[in-house]
């Protein structure tokens, strides 16, 4: 004998609320699932050293060898109030020939917005046997 041949309903009821509930879940699960994609196709990321830095401008500007002429390659930045920078880094921190890493957006040849600066450590070499 089933529970709902003795009258007992152990479903749950459907409510405005819980519809609502399934509605939100579903547009943020398909939200978080677009971001990664549409992040892997607006930003890019660079290892570089700064060339130079102007406070006044908000500008930030990298050398960096390019991967197949294996020349010296300049990215101009500019930093805007959404740049993020990793721990306690400030752009008036930066100096020149400072290894970093950027995450950028690409506006024109030569020319981004940074998202994202990091320092890279520099580390030095072991020379244990």
């Amino acid at each position: 004998m089933s529970l709902r041949a003795l009258g007992i309903d152990l479903s749950m009821p459907r409510t405005k609320q819980s519809r609502g509930a399934v509605l939100v879940m579903t547009i943020s699960l398909a939200f978080t699932n677009m971001v990664p994609f549409v992040w892997a196709h607006s930003v890019k990321v660079i290892g570089a050293r700064v060339a130079e830095v102007q406070l006044d401008k908000k500008q930030l500007t990298l050398v960096f060898q390019h991967p197949v002429t294996q020349k010296d390659e300049q990215l101009i930045l500019e930093i805007g109030n959404k740049t993020d920078f990793s721990e306690n880094l400030h752009l008036e921190d930066l100096r020149p020939n400072e290894p970093v890493s950027v995450d950028y957006e690409e506006k024109s040849e030569g020319k981004g917005r940074a998202v994202l600066i990091k320092r890279v450590p520099v580390r030095a070499p072991n020379f244990s046997c």
